[in-house]
Formats: structure tokens, C-alpha cells, sequence
């Protein structure tokens, strides 16, 4: 019960009728739904206050997140800078120096830094990318150079692995205004992970075609392949496609994974350059394409 309607009729007045009890009853029924509906406002309007009180501090703790991982990072590369130069200076002395186990062991801690400094890098682009902070720095490149130099800086790790890389262009690729530098990390993002999900002895092919005022540049390989449900996902921050109690990490080796930051910066990069990436697959075991449009405007 919601409340009581109480009409009386004044005295000397004639009593109420079938159509007046009809219609009082219709108004009780009006007002109930009427303070029903007051009540339901108020407590919706308390729950959207608890509901905004809730994301304040979402937000907060959220910027608190981001600070911690950017302060963490930037503290994380001063000391592996500084690793990072005295092993170079140790690696640079004589041979006669330093025993051969001694070169081996710190040739390891010197990837193993370089490798720590590129986890450190891509989560600090990543803070900028959620932040919106991508600045583009655009000048003339010609693309075909620029994938060239790319795919030589791999080479090493190409031949390491028994592979075979190759690079094709169709039509006049002309000069485009890009960010070199971030073009630069899409291609490798795309060649490494190329590298990473093809078997020992696989092969990389990647061309370059002009369409529709577009350069489309393709890197295909004859690798492990992506299943059908991972394609839209793997451009997600943080996606690895594997089960992180057996992740296995590493920069080259076969089917290793890194952050699952690598093609989640890619994108944005993209993105940022008005272009578009997609990747293609026809399931496990028949390698995968990796296709990236790049406007020449």
C-alpha cells in the first residue's frame, strides 16, 4: 500500500456515485503510480551519484596506474642505459681481454638489456597512444627505400633462422609524406613477428603495390598461421594468443611472444597516418598476411 486516498462528502451534499467512486478510484490509482514513480527517481538519482562517485575514483586510481607505469618505466631505462654502455664497453675491448665464456655471458646480458629496454620503450608509446599523444613528425620518404633498410637490419636474424625474406615492388612507388620513424616500427613489428611464427627454413615475402593513391604493402610468410577468432584480436594491447603460465618470451626465436604491445602500437601508428591494417589467415598451419595501407597524400 502506497497510501490512503480519504474523500468525504460535506454534509448536506448528495452522496457519491457509481461514476464518482469509478473516478476517484482511477485517480488513487494515478496518484499511486505517480509516487511510485517520484520514489523510483529518487532512488535512480542516488544511484547515479554512487554511480559517478564510483568512476571519480576509477579515474583516479586509473591516472595513479598510469603514473606508477610511467615513473616505473623511465626508472627502469636510466639503470639499463647505463648496463647497457658498460657492456658495450666490455664488448668492445681486445679479444685478448676477456675469455671466451666471459664474451658469451655478456653478449647475453646485452640482448637480454636491449630486450628489457624495448619492453620499457613500448609501454611508454603505449601510456602517449591512450593518452592521444601521437605527434607525427612527416617527411618526404621514399617508402620502397625505407622497407628496404628494414628488411636488411633483419637479415641477420633471417639467416640465423634458415629462412628466406624477399621484397617485390609492382608500379612506381613514389615519395610519400610519413613519419619515418614509426613506419619504420610498423614494418618491424610485421617482419619480427613474420620471423617469430615461421618455422626454421620458412619463407617471408613482402611487396609493394600502388592502389588507389595508396601504397599496400603485404608481408606473407608460410608460418603457424592465426586462427579465424584471433584475427580481429591480435591488434589488442596485450594480446599474445598464448596462455601466459606458458609464454614463452624472446625476440626472434620460433613462436616466442613478446608484450602483445607490438602490433597494438602498429595499428595506432596507422592509425595516426590516416592508413588501414588488417590480417588475413586461413587457419593454423597455413601461414598468415599481414596487409597495410599507406595514403600517398
Amino acid at each position: 500500500v502506497v497510501g490512503v486516498l480519504d474523500v468525504r462528502r460535506r454534509i448536506g451534499r448528495p452522496p457519491f456515485t457509481k461514476l464518482d467512486r469509478q473516478l476517484i478510484e482511477a485517480l488513487a490509482n494515478q496518484a499511486a503510480v505517480a509516487i511510485e514513480n517520484a520514489a523510483l527517481y529518487g532512488e535512480l538519482e542516488k544511484l547515479y551519484r554512487n554511480e559517478q562517485e564510483i568512476t571519480r575514483t576509477l579515474q583516479e586510481l586509473d591516472k595513479m596506474k598510469t603514473n606508477f607505469v610511467i615513473l616505473a618505466s623511465h626508472e627502469m631505462r636510466t639503470p639499463l642505459t647505463i648496463l647497457k654502455g658498460y657492456h658495450d664497453v666490455l664488448l668492445s675491448a681486445p679479444s685478448d681481454t676477456l675469455t671466451l665464456m666471459q664474451q658469451r655471458s655478456l653478449s647475453v646480458c646485452q640482448r637480454t638489456v636491449d630486450r628489457l629496454i624495448v619492453i620499457a620503450n613500448d609501454i611508454l608509446e603505449m601510456l602517449k597512444i591512450s593518452e592521444g599523444q601521437i605527434i607525427l613528425k612527416t617527411t618526404l620518404v621514399n617508402f620502397l627505400d625505407l622497407v628496404e633498410e628494414v628488411a636488411r637490419d633483419l637479415s641477420g636474424f633471417v639467416e640465423r633462422r634458415n629462412q628466406k625474406l624477399s621484397l617485390t615492388s609492382t608500379g612506381q612507388i613514389s615519395n610519400v609524406s610519413v613519419d619515418p620513424e614509426k613506419i619504420r616500427l610498423i614494418m618491424l613489428n610485421l617482419i619480427q613477428n613474420a620471423i617469430k611464427f615461421t618455422q626454421d627454413g620458412g619463407e617471408i615475402n613482402i611487396t609493394l603495390s600502388v592502389e588507389s593513391e595508396s601504397i599496400h604493402i603485404i608481408v606473407q610468410d608460410n608460418g603457424i598461421g592465426i586462427k579465424a577468432i584471433e584475427l580481429e584480436r591480435i591488434f589488442d594491447k596485450f594480446y599474445t594468443g598464448a596462455d601466459p603460465m606458458h609464454h614463452s618470451s624472446g625476440k626472434f626465436e620460433f613462436s616466442t611472444r613478446g608484450t602483445g604491445l607490438g602490433l597494438a602500437i602498429a595499428k595506432n601508428y596507422v592509425d595516426a597516418h590516416h592508413g588501414q591494417i588488417w590480417a588475413e589467415s586461413e587457419g593454423i598451419g597455413k601461414g598468415s598476411q599481414f596487409h597495410l595501407l599507406i595514403p600517398m597524400k
